[in-house]
């Protein structure tokens, strides 16, 4: 009888960590290439009232920790919110063309990126600031493409993914505890 009733709990639970994988699914829009420096790519998107962006290391594998960033959209600033997911919230002023500036503040260099807001749906040209700072190397190359498109895409994929596997492992470790502590009674 118990082997029967854990099949169920177990069958339950899969059905659970199943559904709560797919409520990772991403749901933003596709995030499009900003502006990019020797060290940094930034990536964003466009919502109604919203600019969300994400700040990435240009080499895949570099560990990046942004301690700040602030946003001015042709000289005008305006507050960036940190998200959870690691992405940056700044409402979007009335007039949206011009300069967007981003300045970054990561591993004690701060770097300016400057690019123009994405279009919904299309893409953007950008060019990058290298780090401004003591000590920081001035020389950067602006790029744009879809290359960096497909790079952003795969870092969200990523990050979905890996929230997909913490959600499926916290489940079996539910599961085996209910099924120890059934055992145990």
């Amino acid at each position: 009888m118990r082997i029967v009733s854990g099949l169920h709990l177990l069958l339950a639970s899969g059905a659970l960590a199943a559904a709560l994988a797919g409520l990772a699914a991403p749901t933003a829009p596709e995030l499009q290439p900003i502006a990019e420096s020797a060290q940094l790519q930034l990536v964003g998107s466009v919502s109604a009232t919203d600019l969300t962006l994400r700040v990435l290391p240009a080499a895949s594998g570099a560990a990046l920790v942004v301690t700040e960033l602030s946003v001015s959209f042709d000289g005008v600033a305006a507050p960036a919110a940190h998200q959870p997911d690691g992405s940056w919230l700044v409402p979007l002023p009335p007039a949206r063309h011009g300069r967007l500036d981003v300045f970054v503040l990561h591993d004690g260099i701060r770097e300016v990126l400057s690019g123009t807001l994405p279009a919904s749906g299309a893409a953007s040209s950008a060019t990058g600031a290298g780090p401004v700072g003591p000590g920081a190397n001035a020389g950067a190359a602006g790029s744009s493409g879809a290359g960096k498109s497909a790079t952003a895409t795969a870092a969200a994929r990523r990050d979905y993914k890996q929230l997909a596997w913490w959600v499926l492992n916290i489940a079996v470790v539910l599961i085996a505890v209910i099924a120890i502590s059934r055992r145990m009674s």
